[in-house]
């Protein structure tokens, strides 16, 4: 929850020249960056106060930065894997066909069988291969 005075400290940033925003941003030590973006300067202060507030996510930005220097790679950024508590159901139409999968603690059950992997039930499902979590709808299908 944001407290008053956090709030007001950021509404108060709003109509501010990049001249104001920059004075206000050395008001709380440091040098501004040198944006010509009145909109981004503005941001970028409203972050600060809430950070100096509130604290940083150590963990988040890490994972934030690994999936920029993937992006500068080039590359994308692998999907994260889907995670389900057991107990939960997964339903998907094939074929006219609606089918339920039940996670287990280790695996997943489809018609009373278990199995290791979603693949394996999609494989069953299809008759072809196919990676579980796309046909599934966990992640998107490659074209």
């Amino acid at each position: 929850m944001i407290q008053p005075q956090i709030e007001q400290a950021v509404r108060a940033l709003e109509g501010k020249t990049v001249e104001q925003l920059r004075a206000a941003w050395r008001s709380r030590g440091g040098e501004p960056p040198r944006l010509q973006s009145g909109e981004l300067v503005r941001r970028l202060l409203a972050e600060r106060i809430q950070l100096d507030a509130y604290g940083r996510d150590v963990e988040i930005e890490r994972k934030i930065a690994a999936l920029v220097a993937a992006r500068r790679r080039g590359k994308d950024p692998s999907p994260s894997r889907a995670t389900f508590k057991a107990g939960t159901l997964l339903v998907r139409e094939h074929g006219g066909v609606s089918h339920r999968v039940e996670v287990l603690d280790q695996g997943f059950r489809w018609n009373g069988a278990a199995y290791a992997s979603l693949s394996e039930i999609a494989r069953e499902i299809t008759g072809t291969r196919w990676n579980g979590p796309a046909f599934f709808g966990l992640r998107e299908a490659k074209p």
